[in-house]
C-alpha cells in the first residue's frame, strides 16, 4: 500500500508493538503499552528492539529477512474505567493498573 510519511496520524503519540515471525515461529515481539512517542518513532524503535533486543531470542540475521513476517499492532488510547462492567465484551486486549 501507499505510504505517506506526512500523514498526521503517524505523528500522533500511539502505543504499538512489532511482532516478527520467521517461517511461522515467533522471532521477536517488542513494544509499549503507553502512547509516549509519535507512532512512526514507536514502530521504528519497536521493530529494532524486536530484531535485536528481545531477550528470548538471538539477534535476527540477514539470512532470515527474506522469509520474515512483520506484524504491526497499534493500540487504541487507554480509557479509565471505575468498574469492570464498563469494559466492553469485545475489548480484545485490556491494560489494567490499580490506583490503590
Amino acid at each position: 500500500p501507499a505510504f505517506d510519511p506526512s500523514d498526521p496520524a503517524l505523528h500522533r503519540p500511539r502505543a504499538a508493538f512489532v511482532t516478527l515471525t520467521h517461517r511461522g515461529q515467533l522471532r521477536g515481539c517488542m513494544g509499549c503499552l503507553e502512547a509516549r512517542l509519535p507512532l512512526y518513532l514507536q514502530v521504528q524503535r519497536s521493530a529494532l528492539m524486536a530484531a535485536v533486543d528481545d531477550p528470548r531470542f538471538p539477534r535476527l540475521t540477514a539470512g532470515e529477512l527474506p522469509s520474515l513476517r512483520i506484524e504491526l499492532s497499534v493500540l487504541g488510547l487507554l480509557q479509565r474505567v471505575t468498574d469492570v462492567d464498563e469494559i466492553p465484551p469485545q475489548a480484545a486486549r485490556t491494560a489494567i493498573r490499580s490506583s490503590t
